[in-house]
């Protein structure tokens, strides 16, 4: 008698899938609006909290994950079902999120504190305390890998 692996024993409570939007993958590459449509209820707040840790902006977030819902859509046939359907959705948010920090504009001192509601000199205050941290955090690990 084999033992089944974990693996196995989650495909068979699924009833064959190891996948729980297997079917909907399928019935979104067939052209079902209303599939898409669940798909995107399903994954909406998910995705949009993801995306608004990482900026901390409701606009950015919002667009970040429209443009990850038009990735999904435009490329659903070159999912090869190799891993979870999420993981593959969470893959392109993450690399859609990327390539929109790259090409964000720097804000200027005055913008960030007319955003917080903190005067100039707290804004430049708080940038010196972070570039002295991150700086002093870079230089510690540098020194501890040539120890």
């Amino acid at each position: 008698m084999t033992r089944d692996t974990a693996r196995e024993q989650m495909e068979r409570l699924r009833g064959g899938s190891l996948d729980p939007d297997g079917e909907l993958v399928e019935r979104i590459r067939r052209g079902s609006g209303a599939h898409f449509s669940e798909f995107y209820e399903r994954y909406f707040h998910r995705l949009y909290h993801f995306a608004y840790q990482r900026l901390g902006n409701q606009a950015d977030a919002e667009e970040v994950v429209q443009e990850t819902f038009t990735a999904v859509f435009r490329c659903i046939d070159t999912f090869r079902g190799q891993s979870m359907f999420s993981f593959w959705v969470y893959g392109i948010a993450k690399n859609t999120l990327n390539i929109w920090l790259r090409h964000v504009e720097p804000l200027p001192v005055q913008e960030i504190a007319v955003r917080t509601q903190c005067s100039n000199d707290a804004v430049h205050s708080s940038l010196y305390r972070t570039k002295r941290l991150f700086f002093g955090a870079a230089g510690s690990e540098t020194e501890s890998s040539h120890a």
